[in-house]
């Protein structure tokens, strides 16, 4: 006997009984657990001990004892929520149930079970926008996880866009029928006639980015010469081909004269239902076109991106597309829950994809200059296209690198032509003040000078006279002695 429940609003137990009584595990939670929130469980006993272990709180061990049994003898029915006795049930939700390795599917049980409805509250049915893009939510032990194996993005919560560049010999192939089954039904083929009335859908979407007209982006064939082919016609206008009757005339769409070939990003949904086809291009509102047939696509062989081969039942426009490839960026290509480009990427050996010419993984919202490219061909040479590429990009950058030198030398030199002007103009102006300051000395001193040569002139006058009047005096006196 073995159980698993929790005893107390914060308390989980873990007890088993090999016939030697009984053994009990307990954990105690901080907090409660009636909490409306998802908690982690696990137990776990093997021949040398026993664990039990809740959320992140410490593991619990439990050594075995030598004189037990090392193995339950279970003998009776697995009871999930309750007991035989339907007593101490329990009230809430289960998921992710796995023991001795596998998973139990309750939401089966469940719709048998009375009491006991299939669908929990959680992570998935909370919020409708967990994963993108046809990504399915699934419900694990830690959280959820979105599936995007029916997407044609990728990424965590298949956001993340799968491009690939394209050159005028580039081409993905994506088969849907391998050659024995498709020989098993050459009978039916043969014998079947074109089913009406069978509201036959279709699903269609792709971005791109080119400046190349007439180009061909997706065509899907079939075994018994059908087609439908998504191209640019020569003036760079969207066609959408469908030739669904061998006896009939194709119905051609060209919903905006415009040209898409103008190197910018598009984005192209196409949707059938029976003979209604519906088209949006970028953000325009959808516009409804009607089919001469509703006729579904019987035994589809392939669908292919860019360069075809081939295509001897294909109008002779679509063929033309076709011969001329594709140039540019496809991105998020899905055709019903086929995503060809990323099975290119991700199955590069599987049979079911044939990858031809070289393309390299980019990011269509990047220019071409900055975009990291990883090839996806085994070819060892490169096409001379890309080399031509690569010697114009140096090209450009070494001009760039020029441009940007002579104009670093050109700045300092005017720089220097500046302050060697400010310098001049500095000095000179220092020297002028020189001059005026000397000059306004020599103003100031001469009135001094004049003066002080003046006061000497009369000093000497002065001197001179009373010289002479002296010398008067004497001569007068002498004559006067004598």
């Amino acid at each position: 006997m073995s159980s698993l429940r929790p005893d107390s609003p914060s308390v989980v137990t873990f007890s088993f009984d090999v016939e030697n009584g009984p053994v009990v595990l307990a954990i105690k939670s901080h907090v409660p657990l009636n909490d409306r929130q998802w908690h982690y469980v696990r137990a776990e006993r093997s021949v040398k001990e026993a664990s039990l272990q809740v959320d992140q709180l410490p593991l619990r061990f439990l050594e075995a004892l030598s004189d037990r049994h090392l193995r339950l003898r279970l003998n009776s029915q697995l009871f999930v929520g309750g007991t035989a006795a339907r007593q101490r049930g329990f009230l809430g939700c289960i998921r992710t149930l796995t023991i001795n390795g596998v998973t139990f599917n309750l939401e089966e049980r469940a719709k048998m079970t009375p009491g006991v409805s299939a669908g929990c509250p959680g992570h998935c049915s909370g919020s409708s926008s967990l994963c993108h893009n046809r990504g399915r939510c699934i419900e694990n032990n830690t959280g959820y996880v979105c599936d995007c194996s029916q997407s044609a993005y990728g990424g965590p919560s298949c956001k993340e866009e799968v491009s690939v560049s394209f050159d005028r010999e580039s081409s993905v192939t994506y088969t849907f029928q391998e050659p024995f089954s498709v020989m098993q039904n050459r009978s039916f083929q043969a014998s079947s006639v074109y089913r009406e009335n069978s509201r036959a859908r279709e699903n269609m979407a792709l971005i791109f980015m080119t400046t190349q007209s007439p180009a061909m982006l997706l065509t899907v064939s079939t075994f018994s010469q059908q087609y439908i082919a998504v191209i640019l016609a020569r003036n760079g206008s969207l066609q959408i081909w469908y030739h669904l009757h061998v006896d009939r005339r194709t119905d051609v769409f060209s919903p905006r004269p415009t040209s898409l070939a103008d190197g910018r990003l598009h984005r192209i949904r196409i949707h059938r239902e029976g003979k209604d086809v519906y088209l949006q291009i970028d953000q325009d509102i959808h516009r409804k076109y009607t089919l001469s047939s509703d006729a579904e696509l019987i035994l589809i062989r392939s669908l292919t991106l860019g360069k075809v081969i081939g295509g001897e039942n294909f109008d002779e426009e679509v063929m033309q597309a076709g011969s001329m490839g594709f140039i540019g960026c496809l991105s998020s290509v899905q055709f019903n829950h086929v995503a060809p480009l990323k099975a290119a990427l991700l199955n590069r050996g599987s049979s079911l994809v044939s990858v031809r010419g070289h393309l390299v993984e980019s990011n269509c919202g990047a220019l071409a200059d900055s975009t990291t490219s990883h090839p996806l061909s085994d070819q060892a040479a490169k096409p001379n296209k890309d080399r031509e590429q690569r010697g114009n990009d140096s090209r450009r950058e070494s001009a760039v690198i020029g441009g940007v030198v002579s104009a670093v030398v050109f700045i300092t030199l005017c720089v220097v032509a500046v302050m060697t002007r400010f310098l001049y103009q500095h000095r000179q102006a220092q020297r002028d003040a020189s001059i005026k300051e000397k000059e306004h000395r020599t103003n100031l001193e001469t009135p001094y000078r004049r003066e002080a040569a003046y006061q000497t002139e009369l000093a000497y006058r002065t001197e001179l006279h009373l010289h002479d009047s002296h010398s008067s005096t004497l001569r007068n006196n002498r004559e006067y002695y004598i």
